[in-house]
């Protein structure tokens, strides 16, 4: 295999860059990055390559205290209390009785509350729609980028009781 190929030092990137761990990352912006890295360092060899790529991604990940969130949880026990601490009330939004014209962008790591306060919609560090909560159950979102670009939100409900600290926060 060339050293210098751009698969190569994607490679790299994805396998040798390790953030110390009181940074946080978005799955996707790593990867896109990297990406740019990896087409900026192809050429260069592997020390030069690596160390591209590395500045590369590097620029992505955020100093954070472990209260990131990340897509992909599939039940209430991978919440924790500090994800949902310091985020910043929006207000109320109105939405439809099935919640279908829910904004699905906001302020980074905030949330709305809804009219009658039965639903909260949080927005993660990039401003994007992840949960959708109510004192009954939690709901997730999975994000689908079609060819163009154009983001779909996909809902999916959490296996396991609502936690108790999220029924504190929100008053449930």
């Amino acid at each position: 295999m060339d050293c210098a190929s751009e698969d190569y030092v994607t490679e790299i990137i994805m396998v040798g860059v390790v953030a110390p761990a009181a940074y946080v990352a978005d799955a996707a912006s790593v990867a896109a990055t990297a990406t740019v890295g990896a087409a900026k360092a192809a050429g260069k060899g592997i020390a030069k390559g690596a160390t591209s790529a590395y500045k590369a991604v590097k620029g992505v990940f955020t100093k954070g205290t472990g209260n990131a969130f990340s897509r992909g949880a599939t039940n209430t026990s991978e919440l924790n209390v500090n994800q949902f601490k310091g985020l910043k009330n929006n207000g109320v939004v109105k939405v439809n009785s099935s919640g279908s014209n829910r904004p699905v962008t906001g302020a980074p790591n905030s949330y709305y509350t809804t009219a009658n306060g039965e639903h909260v919609f949080v927005y993660d560090g990039q401003g994007k729609l992840i949960y959708d909560l109510s004192g009954d159950r939690v709901k997730a979102f999975s994000i689908n980028v079609n060819p163009a670009g154009k983001e779909f939100y996909q809902p999916y409900k959490l296996d396991g009781a609502v936690p108790q600290f999220i029924k504190d926060l929100f008053g449930w």
